[in-house]
């Protein structure tokens, strides 16, 4: 598989020797891919998942959503990125073209109407190799040695919950549809990992949809190996009176390159955004956050918090874009990011576009190292510098990490942000 197209382009360009309007992803992956399987836990009653479904069945199941993604009022300098999609996406329409090209199917999640989840779903996305790791996967078989007919992939629990096998592939791309009905509250938490030895692709293509009053806290886990090329995408749409809050981790890979888009088009519609990251080694984070708000008295929040070490790379596209017609709008965008080293390359393009008067959207940043003042108050109190940095991380990303909805997933996060401790 040959990989040569640009994403993460900036809903506005800007000056391009800061090489910031979009980002390149070149790969070739010349030997044979691990196959991928894919994993579900915790469906309540009225929630749903077909898998492997056609892009003819997905339009099919789309009629009577309002997915319309407007061209905005003519800006000078605007690059019309998103008009090429229907429902948009952070990275942008050509991730949509590499799935089309490698026949992804879409697994689609649906949620009816007045649907009151008692317990979060779970959906998991990993490899053959990473799953002979057992501990650091989160993978247990426990298998009767009484049962000589019992399968292991039946027998698996994964960050101590019994896991259903929904289907495997052999092309390390999958795309989900997750629709939830009017007024109706769910909580959803997306995890995958890859194999740390071995040189890996691994991409995520997910899209929310949510109805009148609907209510989702969507928390998605990047785990991947360390030589593994991930491509993490997602995007939104909220009709009125619904609410998105989306907690993000991203804390693996050797190149991530990921997205979000979020639509708020209808009247008091809610996008409240998390984004963690622990970047080290040589490893490179690339992203692009939009949230459009097109419906009256909507409210966008995004915040980014983490951290770079060693020679990491980060560059973050944070975009607040305020559409005619959103009167009464609020938006915010705060990111807040620990420098550990001198050789770490970090690069934040925070935007807000406005085409009405009566909003208010205001952003601002947080950037820099740990102070001498700070470290020097806690070797006061015994902590040694290594500790006190990572008790500083592990603060930073705590406020994303609290959010996800399951102890045994927690724990499998905290064990690779410990993992990331290594150099320090």
């Amino acid at each position: 598989m040959k990989l040569d197209m640009k994403v993460n382009h900036l809903p506005v360009l800007t000056w391009n020797k800061l090489k910031l309007n979009d980002a390149d992803v070149k790969a070739e992956f010349s030997g044979e891919l691990p196959v991928y399987t894919f994993y579900a836990s915790g469906l309540s009653e009225g929630v749903e998942i077909k898998t492997d479904v056609t892009a003819d069945e997905v339009k099919k199941m789309s009629e009577g959503l309002k997915i319309e993604n407007k061209r905005e009022a003519y800006v000078a300098g605007k690059y019309p990125t998103y008009a090429k999609q229907q429902f948009a996406t952070g990275m942008g329409v050509e991730i949509d073209e590499l799935f089309e090209s490698n026949n992804v199917l879409t697994d689609v999640i649906t949620v009816a109407d007045n649907v009151s989840a008692k317990e979060p779903l779970l959906l998991h996305f990993s490899s053959t190799a990473a799953e002979k790791d057992e501990l650091l996967a989160g993978w247990k078989t426990e298998i009767d040695e009484n049962d000589e007919d019992a399968d292991p992939d039946s027998v698996k629990s994964f960050a101590g919950k019994k896991m259903e096998a929904l289907k495997k592939s052999e092309k390390p791309l999958f795309a989900q549809l997750i629709v939830v009905g009017e007024n109706s509250e769910v909580t959803i938490a997306l995890d995958f990992t890859s194999d740390d030895e071995s040189t890996e692709l691994i991409g995520i293509s997910t899209r929310l949809y949510l109805k009148k009053g609907a209510k989702v806290k969507f928390v998605k886990i990047q785990r991947a190996g360390n030589k593994t090329l991930v491509l993490n995408d997602t995007g939104a749409i909220e009709e009125e009176y619904a609410q998105l809050d989306y907690a993000k981790l991203e804390l693996g890979g050797e190149k991530t390159y990921t997205g979000v888009y979020s639509a708020l088009n209808g009247k008091k519609s809610i996008f409240y955004f998390d984004c963690g990251f622990f970047v080290n080694e040589k490893r490179i984070l690339d992203g692009n956050f939009v949230a459009t708000q097109r419906g009256r008295e909507t409210d966008a929040k995004m915040f980014f918090k983490g951290v770079l070490a060693d020679e990491a790379q980060k560059v973050f596209r944070e975009t607040i874009d305020m559409r005619l017609g959103s009167e009464g709008s609020l938006g915010d965008e705060q990111e807040d990011s620990l420098l550990l080293g001198d050789n770490v390359i970090n690069k934040a393009m925070p935007i807000i576009l406005c085409e009405e008067e009566k909003v208010e959207a205001r952003h601002g940043a947080t950037i820099g190292k740990i102070s001498d003042e700070m470290l020097f108050y806690m070797q006061t109190r015994g902590i040694e510098k290594v500790e006190a940095e990572k008790m500083i991380v592990r603060g930073k990303l705590n406020d994303v990490s609290r959010k996800i909805p399951d102890d045994g997933l927690s724990a499998l996060v905290r064990s690779k942000i410990e993992e990331g401790f290594k150099n320090l």
